[in-house]
């Protein structure tokens, strides 16, 4: 398991509007940290369980982008996690504004989208 590596197939695959992608990335992280957590607890990867959950609550639109944001914005330490393992200083609002660009280019209803609406055809 790799965060950095994990985030950036998340959020590339969200970009292209890949969302099915993307899910199966963060089903694929949370069943392997939950194993994880099972042998050895460590705070920071509860912290990204609980955001990795959220996020897929979001792209499953069981929760809005501003729900997700408070969600995410109550875990503590969690910006400070996902900086020092991608290198990208203020990488959650980064994340933000390319949930809500995906959401508004592909008219998402995760995880369908219609690419008419963005003359992608």
């Amino acid at each position: 398991m790799s965060i950095d590596s994990d985030m950036e197939i998340i959020k590339s695959a969200i970009m292209y509007g890949d969302i099915g992608d993307a899910e199966k990335v963060i089903q694929r992280s949370i069943r392997n940290l939950g194993i994880i957590l099972k042998r050895r607890g460590r705070p920071e990867l509860q912290d990204y369980l609980e955001f990795l959950k959220a996020l897929d609550s979001l792209l499953r639109s069981q929760v809005t982008l501003e729900q997700f944001k408070s969600i995410s914005g109550g875990i503590h330490g969690l910006e400070n996690l996902l900086e020092r393992h991608t290198g990208e200083h203020g990488y959650l609002p980064s994340l933000f504004y390319l949930l809500q660009l995906s959401i508004d280019r592909y008219n998402v209803r995760y995880p369908e989208f219609d690419m008419k609406r963005c003359d992608d055809l």
